[in-house]
Protein backbone atom coordinates (compact mmCIF):
# COMPACT_ATOMS: atom_id res chain seq x y z
CA UNK A 1 0.00 0.00 0.00
CA UNK A 2 1.36 3.49 -0.64
CA UNK A 3 0.31 6.88 -0.25
CA UNK A 4 1.94 10.22 -1.45
CA UNK A 5 1.34 12.93 0.75
CA UNK A 6 2.78 16.45 -0.57
CA UNK A 7 4.69 18.59 2.41
CA UNK A 8 2.01 21.18 4.16
CA UNK A 9 2.52 23.67 6.81
CA UNK A 10 0.65 21.59 9.15
CA UNK A 11 1.75 18.06 9.40
CA UNK A 12 -0.20 15.69 11.63
CA UNK A 13 1.11 14.68 15.35
CA UNK A 14 4.23 13.42 16.10
CA UNK A 15 1.99 10.28 16.95
CA UNK A 16 1.80 9.86 12.89
CA UNK A 17 -2.11 10.04 13.24
CA UNK A 18 -4.06 9.01 10.83
CA UNK A 19 -6.80 7.07 10.57
CA UNK A 20 -25.09 6.94 22.95
CA UNK A 21 -26.13 5.68 24.67
CA UNK A 22 -29.34 7.41 24.00
CA UNK A 23 -31.75 7.62 27.47
CA UNK A 24 -35.36 7.39 27.24
CA UNK A 25 -37.31 8.55 30.35
CA UNK A 26 -41.33 7.48 30.63
CA UNK A 27 -42.92 9.80 33.02
CA UNK A 28 -46.53 8.26 34.44
CA UNK A 29 -49.01 10.21 36.33
CA UNK A 30 -52.80 9.71 36.65
CA UNK A 31 -55.06 11.54 39.27
CA UNK A 32 -57.54 9.57 41.39
CA UNK A 33 -59.14 12.10 44.04
CA UNK A 34 -62.50 11.50 42.89
CA UNK A 35 -65.43 12.42 45.41
CA UNK A 36 -68.99 10.71 45.63
CA UNK A 37 -71.04 14.26 44.95
CA UNK A 38 -69.02 14.98 41.53
CA UNK A 39 -69.82 12.91 38.76
CA UNK A 40 -66.73 10.90 37.44
CA UNK A 41 -66.01 12.25 34.26
CA UNK A 42 -65.93 10.53 31.28
CA UNK A 43 -62.69 8.35 30.44
CA UNK A 44 -60.74 7.99 27.18
CA UNK A 45 -60.96 4.83 25.84
CA UNK A 46 -57.81 3.06 26.88
CA UNK A 47 -55.68 2.81 23.32
CA UNK A 48 -55.52 -0.42 21.49
CA UNK A 49 -52.11 -1.47 21.21
CA UNK A 50 -50.68 -2.14 17.75
CA UNK A 51 -49.96 -6.18 17.05
CA UNK A 52 -46.10 -6.69 15.73
CA UNK A 53 -46.79 -7.53 12.25
CA UNK A 54 -46.78 -11.44 11.20
CA UNK A 55 -44.29 -13.34 9.62
CA UNK A 56 -43.62 -11.73 6.05
CA UNK A 57 -41.35 -12.15 3.41
CA UNK A 58 -38.68 -9.09 3.32
CA UNK A 59 -36.95 -7.97 -0.58
CA UNK A 60 -35.02 -4.81 -2.00
CA UNK A 61 -36.88 -2.09 -3.33
CA UNK A 62 -35.92 -2.59 -7.39
CA UNK A 63 -37.32 -0.38 -9.62
CA UNK A 64 -36.05 0.56 -13.28
CA UNK A 65 -35.15 3.92 -13.20
CA UNK A 66 -34.47 4.55 -9.04
CA UNK A 67 -31.88 6.81 -8.08
CA UNK A 68 -30.53 7.18 -4.56
CA UNK A 69 -28.44 8.99 -2.88
CA UNK A 70 -26.25 8.09 0.30
CA UNK A 71 -23.63 9.03 2.28
CA UNK A 72 -20.75 6.88 3.43
CA UNK A 73 -18.38 7.74 6.18
CA UNK A 74 -15.61 5.18 6.75
CA UNK A 75 -12.79 5.58 9.82
CA UNK A 76 -9.96 3.43 10.03
CA UNK A 77 -7.84 3.37 12.87
CA UNK A 78 -5.07 1.12 13.75
CA UNK A 79 -1.56 0.01 12.47
CA UNK A 80 -1.22 -0.83 8.40
CA UNK A 81 1.62 -0.52 6.51
CA UNK A 82 3.01 2.31 4.96
CA UNK A 83 1.65 4.72 7.21
CA UNK A 84 1.87 3.66 10.65
CA UNK A 85 3.94 0.27 11.53
CA UNK A 86 3.20 -1.85 14.68
CA UNK A 87 5.08 -0.28 17.83
CA UNK A 88 4.40 3.35 16.26
CA UNK A 89 1.01 5.78 17.75
CA UNK A 90 -2.00 4.30 15.45
CA UNK A 91 -2.89 6.14 12.40
CA UNK A 92 -6.41 7.94 11.86
CA UNK A 93 -7.82 7.92 8.19
CA UNK A 94 -11.35 9.17 7.42
CA UNK A 95 -13.45 8.57 4.19
CA UNK A 96 -16.41 10.41 2.83
CA UNK A 97 -18.11 9.00 0.25
CA UNK A 98 -21.29 9.86 -1.59
CA UNK A 99 -22.46 7.37 -3.50
CA UNK A 100 -25.40 7.27 -6.09
CA UNK A 101 -26.99 4.42 -6.45
CA UNK A 102 -29.11 3.70 -10.10
CA UNK A 103 -31.14 0.76 -10.86
CA UNK A 104 -30.52 0.56 -14.50
CA UNK A 105 -32.91 -2.27 -15.52
CA UNK A 106 -34.42 -5.45 -13.85
CA UNK A 107 -35.36 -8.41 -15.57
CA UNK A 108 -35.73 -11.88 -14.06
CA UNK A 109 -32.23 -12.45 -13.47
CA UNK A 110 -32.36 -9.71 -11.09
CA UNK A 111 -31.60 -5.83 -10.61
CA UNK A 112 -28.85 -4.31 -12.91
CA UNK A 113 -27.38 -1.53 -9.92
CA UNK A 114 -25.00 0.87 -11.05
CA UNK A 115 -22.95 2.35 -7.76
CA UNK A 116 -20.98 5.54 -8.61
CA UNK A 117 -18.64 7.72 -6.10
CA UNK A 118 -20.24 10.89 -6.95
CA UNK A 119 -17.75 12.85 -4.46
CA UNK A 120 -15.36 11.30 -1.55
CA UNK A 121 -12.47 12.64 -0.07
CA UNK A 122 -10.04 11.11 2.62
CA UNK A 123 -8.11 12.65 5.20
CA UNK A 124 -5.66 11.98 7.90
CA UNK A 125 -6.59 12.79 11.48
CA UNK A 126 -5.08 14.18 14.47
CA UNK A 127 -6.93 12.11 16.99
CA UNK A 128 -8.99 9.22 17.02
CA UNK A 129 -12.70 10.08 16.60
CA UNK A 130 -13.52 7.97 18.72
CA UNK A 131 -17.02 5.51 19.49
CA UNK A 132 -19.36 8.15 18.14
CA UNK A 133 -17.12 9.27 15.44
CA UNK A 134 -16.82 12.54 16.19
CA UNK A 135 -14.58 14.72 14.18
CA UNK A 136 -13.26 18.36 14.52
CA UNK A 137 -12.78 20.13 10.91
CA UNK A 138 -9.49 21.79 12.09
CA UNK A 139 -8.34 18.00 12.80
CA UNK A 140 -8.35 17.06 8.90
CA UNK A 141 -5.15 16.52 6.83
CA UNK A 142 -6.53 16.09 2.94
CA UNK A 143 -4.89 13.62 1.19
CA UNK A 144 -3.77 14.09 -2.08
CA UNK A 145 -6.28 11.35 -3.71
CA UNK A 146 -8.35 12.41 -6.73
CA UNK A 147 -12.07 11.33 -7.13
CA UNK A 148 -10.78 10.09 -10.75
CA UNK A 149 -8.73 7.71 -8.83
CA UNK A 150 -11.58 6.89 -5.98
CA UNK A 151 -14.00 6.52 -8.83
CA UNK A 152 -11.83 3.82 -10.94
CA UNK A 153 -11.81 1.59 -7.41
CA UNK A 154 -14.68 2.04 -6.70
CA UNK A 155 -17.17 2.55 -9.28
CA UNK A 156 -18.82 -0.69 -10.17
CA UNK A 157 -21.85 -2.71 -11.56
CA UNK A 158 -23.45 -5.42 -9.82
CA UNK A 159 -26.26 -7.82 -10.59
CA UNK A 160 -27.97 -8.17 -7.60
CA UNK A 161 -31.44 -10.12 -6.64
CA UNK A 162 -34.47 -9.26 -4.70
CA UNK A 163 -33.29 -10.60 -1.27
CA UNK A 164 -29.71 -8.80 -1.66
CA UNK A 165 -27.61 -11.46 -3.16
CA UNK A 166 -24.81 -10.23 -5.30
CA UNK A 167 -24.73 -12.15 -8.70
CA UNK A 168 -21.95 -10.51 -10.15
CA UNK A 169 -20.18 -7.45 -9.68
CA UNK A 170 -17.95 -5.27 -12.81
CA UNK A 171 -15.54 -2.61 -12.87
CA UNK A 172 -13.61 -1.20 -9.69
CA UNK A 173 -10.02 -2.09 -8.88
CA UNK A 174 -7.04 -0.42 -8.79
CA UNK A 175 -7.71 1.02 -4.88
CA UNK A 176 -5.63 3.98 -4.50
CA UNK A 177 -5.39 4.28 -1.13
CA UNK A 178 -4.90 0.44 -0.62
CA UNK A 179 -5.37 -0.40 2.50
CA UNK A 180 -5.78 -3.82 2.40
CA UNK A 181 -7.68 -5.41 5.63
CA UNK A 182 -8.46 -8.80 3.95
CA UNK A 183 -11.82 -7.91 2.39
CA UNK A 184 -11.94 -6.54 -1.55
CA UNK A 185 -12.93 -2.62 -1.17
CA UNK A 186 -14.74 -2.91 -4.25
CA UNK A 187 -17.39 -4.14 -2.39
CA UNK A 188 -17.77 -0.96 -0.35
CA UNK A 189 -21.04 -0.80 -2.16
CA UNK A 190 -22.45 -3.61 0.27
CA UNK A 191 -22.89 -0.60 2.99
CA UNK A 192 -25.87 0.27 1.33
CA UNK A 193 -27.22 -3.10 0.93
CA UNK A 194 -25.86 -4.89 3.71
CA UNK A 195 -28.38 -8.44 4.59
CA UNK A 196 -28.88 -10.89 2.41
CA UNK A 197 -32.65 -11.50 3.41
CA UNK A 198 -34.17 -15.54 3.65
CA UNK A 199 -36.15 -17.25 1.89
CA UNK A 200 -39.02 -17.81 3.90
CA UNK A 201 -41.10 -15.21 6.12
CA UNK A 202 -39.28 -13.50 9.25
CA UNK A 203 -40.99 -12.02 12.27
CA UNK A 204 -39.55 -9.87 15.10
CA UNK A 205 -36.50 -12.31 17.12
CA UNK A 206 -35.97 -14.76 13.75
CA UNK A 207 -32.15 -14.70 12.89
CA UNK A 208 -31.11 -16.22 9.64
CA UNK A 209 -27.46 -16.67 8.24
CA UNK A 210 -26.06 -15.68 4.74
CA UNK A 211 -22.89 -16.45 2.92
CA UNK A 212 -21.92 -12.42 1.43
CA UNK A 213 -21.24 -8.90 2.40
CA UNK A 214 -19.09 -6.47 3.00
CA UNK A 215 -16.60 -8.94 4.37
CA UNK A 216 -16.67 -10.50 0.83
CA UNK A 217 -17.42 -14.12 0.34
CA UNK A 218 -15.32 -17.17 1.01
CA UNK A 219 -16.62 -21.04 1.07
CA UNK A 220 -15.94 -22.09 4.62
CA UNK A 221 -13.99 -19.08 6.05
CA UNK A 222 -16.81 -16.39 5.70
CA UNK A 223 -20.18 -16.40 8.02
CA UNK A 224 -22.77 -13.72 8.80
CA UNK A 225 -25.93 -13.94 10.79
CA UNK A 226 -28.93 -11.41 11.10
CA UNK A 227 -31.65 -10.65 13.29
CA UNK A 228 -35.22 -8.88 12.60
CA UNK A 229 -35.60 -6.66 15.72
CA UNK A 230 -38.83 -5.57 17.83
CA UNK A 231 -40.36 -3.07 15.60
CA UNK A 232 -40.56 0.73 16.89
CA UNK A 233 -43.96 1.64 17.79
CA UNK A 234 -43.55 5.51 17.27
CA UNK A 235 -42.13 4.60 13.73
CA UNK A 236 -44.24 1.34 12.55
CA UNK A 237 -43.06 1.89 8.99
CA UNK A 238 -39.22 1.29 10.09
CA UNK A 239 -37.70 -2.50 9.87
CA UNK A 240 -34.42 -2.95 12.34
CA UNK A 241 -32.18 -5.75 11.84
CA UNK A 242 -28.89 -6.48 13.79
CA UNK A 243 -25.72 -7.84 11.82
CA UNK A 244 -22.89 -9.78 12.60
CA UNK A 245 -20.16 -11.32 10.57
CA UNK A 246 -16.15 -12.80 10.18
CA UNK A 247 -13.88 -13.80 7.97
CA UNK A 248 -10.89 -15.73 8.18
CA UNK A 249 -8.10 -14.52 6.29
CA UNK A 250 -5.54 -16.32 4.29
CA UNK A 251 -4.32 -14.16 1.14
CA UNK A 252 -1.45 -14.32 -0.99
CA UNK A 253 0.37 -11.32 -1.47
CA UNK A 254 2.63 -9.75 -4.43
CA UNK A 255 5.93 -7.98 -4.01
CA UNK A 256 3.87 -4.98 -3.25
CA UNK A 257 1.84 -6.39 -0.42
CA UNK A 258 -0.98 -6.56 -2.74
CA UNK A 259 -3.54 -9.38 -2.54
CA UNK A 260 -3.13 -11.56 -5.90
CA UNK A 261 -4.71 -14.94 -7.42
CA UNK A 262 -1.84 -15.28 -9.75
CA UNK A 263 0.58 -17.52 -8.64
CA UNK A 264 3.26 -16.38 -10.24
CA UNK A 265 3.21 -13.26 -8.28
CA UNK A 266 2.75 -14.75 -5.29
CA UNK A 267 5.66 -14.11 -2.84
CA UNK A 268 4.27 -13.47 0.56
CA UNK A 269 0.76 -14.18 2.79
CA UNK A 270 -1.82 -12.21 4.99
CA UNK A 271 -3.57 -13.92 7.22
CA UNK A 272 -5.66 -13.76 10.22
CA UNK A 273 -9.49 -12.51 11.03
CA UNK A 274 -11.68 -9.75 10.86
CA UNK A 275 -15.10 -9.65 12.74
CA UNK A 276 -17.90 -7.20 11.92
CA UNK A 277 -21.04 -6.03 13.74
CA UNK A 278 -23.81 -3.45 13.52
CA UNK A 279 -27.36 -2.09 13.03
CA UNK A 280 -29.10 -1.57 9.88
CA UNK A 281 -32.29 0.41 9.89
CA UNK A 282 -34.97 0.09 6.60
CA UNK A 283 -38.15 1.76 5.35
CA UNK A 284 -40.34 -1.00 4.98
CA UNK A 285 -43.53 -0.34 2.36
CA UNK A 286 -46.23 -3.26 2.11
CA UNK A 287 -46.03 -5.67 -0.86
CA UNK A 288 -48.10 -8.14 -2.49
CA UNK A 289 -45.71 -11.03 -1.19
CA UNK A 290 -44.75 -9.29 2.25
CA UNK A 291 -42.05 -6.04 3.06
CA UNK A 292 -40.02 -4.27 0.45
CA UNK A 293 -37.22 -2.23 2.03
CA UNK A 294 -34.49 0.58 1.47
CA UNK A 295 -31.60 1.14 3.88
CA UNK A 296 -31.92 4.75 5.73
CA UNK A 297 -29.32 4.10 7.74
CA UNK A 298 -26.59 1.84 8.91
CA UNK A 299 -23.89 1.17 11.18
CA UNK A 300 -20.95 -1.44 11.19
CA UNK A 301 -18.32 -1.83 13.30
CA UNK A 302 -15.32 -3.91 12.38
CA UNK A 303 -11.91 -4.86 13.74
CA UNK A 304 -8.81 -6.63 11.87
CA UNK A 305 -5.56 -8.49 13.51
CA UNK A 306 -3.51 -9.85 10.40
CA UNK A 307 -0.22 -10.95 10.11
CA UNK A 308 1.85 -9.83 6.61
CA UNK A 309 4.85 -12.07 5.97
CA UNK A 310 6.81 -10.79 2.61
CA UNK A 311 10.09 -11.06 1.32
CA UNK A 312 12.90 -9.07 3.31
CA UNK A 313 14.26 -6.57 0.75
CA UNK A 314 17.12 -5.87 3.10
CA UNK A 315 17.79 -9.03 3.56
CA UNK A 316 17.52 -11.61 0.91
CA UNK A 317 16.35 -14.97 1.22
CA UNK A 318 14.50 -13.93 4.41
CA UNK A 319 10.98 -12.78 5.67
CA UNK A 320 9.38 -9.92 7.48
CA UNK A 321 6.17 -9.93 9.59
CA UNK A 322 4.12 -7.33 10.20
CA UNK A 323 1.12 -7.48 12.48
CA UNK A 324 -1.43 -5.41 11.44
CA UNK A 325 -4.35 -3.97 13.56
CA UNK A 326 -7.29 -2.31 12.32
CA UNK A 327 -10.48 -1.07 13.70
CA UNK A 328 -13.34 0.41 11.22
CA UNK A 329 -16.55 2.54 11.64
CA UNK A 330 -18.39 2.92 8.76
CA UNK A 331 -21.94 4.96 8.75
CA UNK A 332 -24.53 5.08 6.09
CA UNK A 333 -26.99 7.95 5.81
CA UNK A 334 -29.13 8.33 3.19
CA UNK A 335 -28.59 11.78 1.62
CA UNK A 336 -31.92 13.86 0.73
CA UNK A 337 -30.73 16.48 -0.05
CA UNK A 338 -32.57 18.84 -2.67
CA UNK A 339 -30.72 18.48 -6.30
CA UNK A 340 -30.13 21.89 -7.97
CA UNK A 341 -31.55 21.42 -11.38
CA UNK A 342 -30.34 23.46 -14.31
CA UNK A 343 -31.91 26.58 -15.29
CA UNK A 344 -33.44 26.75 -18.76
CA UNK A 345 -31.52 29.71 -20.56
CA UNK A 346 -34.06 32.25 -22.09
CA UNK A 347 -34.29 32.10 -25.97
CA UNK A 348 -33.22 35.47 -26.86
CA UNK A 349 -36.30 37.50 -28.96
CA UNK A 350 -39.00 35.07 -27.56
CA UNK A 351 -42.27 36.40 -26.43
CA UNK A 352 -44.95 34.92 -24.15
CA UNK A 353 -47.93 32.75 -25.93
CA UNK A 354 -51.11 34.49 -25.34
Amino acid sequence: MSILLTPRVRTVSQAGAMLVCTGLLWLVSSAHAQTAAKPKPTLAPKPTLTAEPASSHLAYSFKAGDKRRYKLAAFFVGHFPPIALEGNPPANLEADILYIMTVKKVDAKGAEVEFVADNAEVYLLEKDPGPNVVVKEDDKIPVPVSLEQIQKALNVTALIQPNGTVATVNGGGDNPIKVDIGFDLRKMFLTILPVIFPAKPVKTGDSWTFDDGVLGKKAGATTYKAQLERPDSSKPSLVRVTQSGQTLIDNKLDKEGNSTDKPADQVGTLTGKVTAEGTVQFSAVKAPDGRTVQVTESRLNMVALLKRVLPDPAAPGKTSETNIDVKARLVVKVDNTPQKTAAIPAVSGATKEK
